[in-house]
C-alpha cells in the first residue's frame, strides 16, 4: 500500500493530525495526480537522494498539502511548530559541515526547535545503541539546537525510542526516535502530541529521564560552570577548613586590580559603581536599543552586604547607596523603555565580592516569573543532588518582619530576586537561604531569567551567543550612559 494511502487511513482512524512527516528517499509526485487531497493532513517529506547544498537549501511546495524540505534549514508550520531538518548523508555532512553549523547558528535568539529530522544518527546515539555508525556532525547539530524531538530513519528495519534526556543549561528535554521502514515488522509510524514551544510556558519533567548521551558521564565540573566548589577553601593541620582569600588586587571587581575592564563602567559614585555585564544575558528589545544588563558593585571589597561590622549594617551608607542606585535603574527601564526589572543577588560569606545583577524584562514576560523560578528551583532540587536545596519564600514588602530577620542577620546566606513590575509599584521579593558550606549554582539567576525570556543559549556569560568585542562593550556602555544620564544618583565624592 502506498505511503499517502497509509497516511489517509491513519488520519481517518486516529486524526485529525496537525501535520505528517514522511522520512526516507521515496518521492510522491506519481501518487498525487490521482489522490484525494482532502484526506491528507499537511505532509512534510524529507529526501536525501538529491539534497541541495546549504546555500540552496529550502522547501519545495508541491501543492497545498505537500512540502519537500531539502538540504538543511528551519521551517515553521502555520500552527507554530519549529522544524529543523538535515537531509544529508554522511559524506555530504562532512563536506558541508561548516556551512550547516553556520546556518543553524544564525537562528533567531529565543527560537526553540520542536522537531529535528535527520537521515543520519549522531555518534552519541550510535554509541548508546552499541553501533559503530553515526556522524559527529549530527552530534554538533543536536548540541547546538537541543531539539525537543529528534527523528531519524537511518536504521531502515529497526524502531528505536530512547528515554527522554535533559539539557542542563536550558532545562529542556529531548527525545530520540528512529522509525523503521514502511512495511517492515517493526514500528514505522509514530503518532504523538506536542505543543509548539512558542505557545508553551513550561514543560513537566518526565518521570523516566535518562542521562544525556551528549554529556560525558565523567565530565568534571568547574567553578566557572556556576558552583561554589571546595577549592575555595583549604584545610589546615588541625583538619579545619579555612577560606581561601582573594585579595583586592586579584579581584575582578576591585579598582586596585590593574586588569579591571574600565571601558565597561557606566558610572562611579562614592561607595558604588555600575558596569555593564560581560556577556550580557538580555538583548535589545522593543524601544531599548542596548542589552540593559548591568551590575551594581560596592567599591569596597566585601563578600556580602551584612557582615556584622557597623559600617556594613542595614542602615549603612553602602546599603542605602546600593538600593538608591538599584531603584534609579528600575526607573530608567520603566520610564524610558516601558520595561519591568529583575534584580538578582547572592549574599554569601563564601563570595569574593558582593554585587547585584540588574536585568530589564519586557512587561509581558514579568507575570510568568514565578513559574520560571519554580521550574528552575525544582530542577535544581530534584536533579542536581550535590547542590543546595533552594526553597524560595515570597515577600510583598521589604519591611516584612520575616524578611528583615533574614537580611539583618550577619550569619544569613541567601539568594534573592527582587521583581519590579513598574517603577512605582512595590517590588516582590523571592528569597531562599542556604548553608554557607553548600554548593550553589552561581548561574542560577541567569538560568531563571534565560528560561523566562526563551534565551537559553545565553545562560553562560562566556557562551558564543553572549560574547562581545571590546568595541561592542564600549558602545554598549556609551548607550547605557546616555539613557541613564537623567536618572543617575550622584553623591559628593
Amino acid at each position: 500500500m502506498k505511503a499517502l494511502e497509509k497516511i489517509a487511513k491513519a488520519t481517518k482512524k486516529s486524526g485529525p493530525f496537525h501535520c505528517c512527516f514522511v522520512l526516507g528517499n521515496e518521492k510522491y509526485h506519481d501518487e498525487l495526480a490521482d489522490y484525494e487531497q482532502d484526506k491528507l493532513p499537511p505532509v512534510f517529506a524529507f529526501n536525501s537522494s538529491f539534497s541541495l547544498s546549504p546555500e540552496h537549501s529550502g522547501s519545495e511546495t508541491i501543492n497545498d498539502k505537500i512540502q519537500y524540505l531539502n538540504g538543511c534549514g528551519i521551517y515553521q508550520t502555520t500552527g507554530g511548530l519549529t522544524i529543523a531538518y538535515v537531509t544529508y548523508m554522511s559524506n555530504e555532512l562532512s563536506q558541508y559541515k561548516n556551512a550547516i553549523l553556520q546556518k543553524f547558528r544564525k537562528i533567531e535568539e529565543g527560537i526553540v526547535v520542536d522537531i529535528l529530522v535527520t537521515n543520519e544518527w549522531s555518534e552519541a546515539i550510535s554509541h548508546e545503541q552499541c553501533d559503530t555508525l553515526g556522524s559527529p556532525v549530527i552530534d554538533e547539530i543536536v548540541k547546538l539546537l537541543e531539539p525537543r524531538y529528534h527523528f531519524s530513519s537511518s536504521k531502515k528495519g529497526k524502531f528505536v525510542e530512547l528515554n527522554p534526556f535533559q539539557w542542563a543549561d536550558s532545562g529542556y528535554t529531548s527525545r530520540f526516535i528512529n522509525l523503521s521502514e514502511l512495511g517492515s515488522n517493526e514500528k514505522w509510524a509514530y503518532a504523538f502530541q506536542v505543543c509548539p514551544s512558542t505557545l508553551q510556558e513550561s514543560e513537566n519533567l518526565p518521570s523516566n529521564l535518562a542521562s544525556n548521551p551528549y554529556l560525558p558521564s565523567n565530565k568534571k565540573r568547574h567553578f566557572d560552570e556556576g558552583e561554589t566548589l571546595p577549592a575555595k577553601s583549604s584545610v589546615d593541620t588541625n583538619g579545619t577548613k579555612k577560606m581561601k582569600t582573594v585579595l583586592p588586587e586579584n579581584c575582578h571587581f576591585c579598582f586596585s586590580n590593574q586588569s579591571l575592564q574600565d571601558h565597561m563602567i557606566i558610572t562611579i559614585d562614592e561607595k558604588v559603581y555600575v558596569t555593564i555585564a560581560r556577556g550580557p544575558l538580555t538583548i535589545p528589545s522593543g524601544e531599548m536599543y542596548f542589552s540593559g544588563h548591568c551590575l551594581i558593585i560596592p567599591i569596597k571589597h566585601v563578600p556580602k552586604m551584612i557582615t556584622g561590622e557597623e559600617s556594613h549594617d542595614i542602615e549603612s551608607e553602602l546599603f542605602t547607596d546600593m538600593l538608591q542606585c538599584q531603584e534609579s535603574i528600575v526607573r530608567m527601564n520603566y520610564v524610558n523603555f516601558d520595561m519591568s526589572t529583575i534584580v538578582f543577588e547572592i549574599n554569601s560569606e563564601r563570595s569574593i565580592h558582593f554585587h547585584k545583577q540588574v536585568l530589564p524584562i519586557p512587561k509581558h514576560h514579568i507575570l510568568r516569573f514565578q513559574n520560571a523560578l519554580k521550574k528552575q528551583a525544582d530542577f535544581n532540587n530534584e536533579k542536581l543532588d550535590r547542590n543546595a536545596k533552594l526553597e524560595f519564600r515570597q515577600f510583598v514588602s521589604p519591611s516584612d518582619s520575616e524578611y528583615t530577620a533574614v537580611v539583618h542577620d550577619p550569619k544569613s546566606n541567601y539568594m534573592q530576586f527582587t521583581v519590579y513590575e513598574t517603577s512605582t509599584s512595590p517590588p516582590i521579593i523571592h528569597l531562599a537561604t542556604f548553608d554557607s558550606e553548600s554548593r550553589i549554582d552561581l548561574q542560577f539567576g541567569r538560568r531563571v531569567v534565560a528560561y523566562l525570556l526563551h534565551l537559553t543559549k545565553r545562560i553562560k556569560w562566556d557562551s558564543p551567543a553572549c560574547l562581545q568585542s571590546i568595541e561592542q562593550e564600549t558602545k554598549e556602555a556609551e548607550l547605557f550612559q546616555k539613557a541613564y544620564k537623567d536618572f543617575e544618583v550622584r553623591h559628593d565624592l
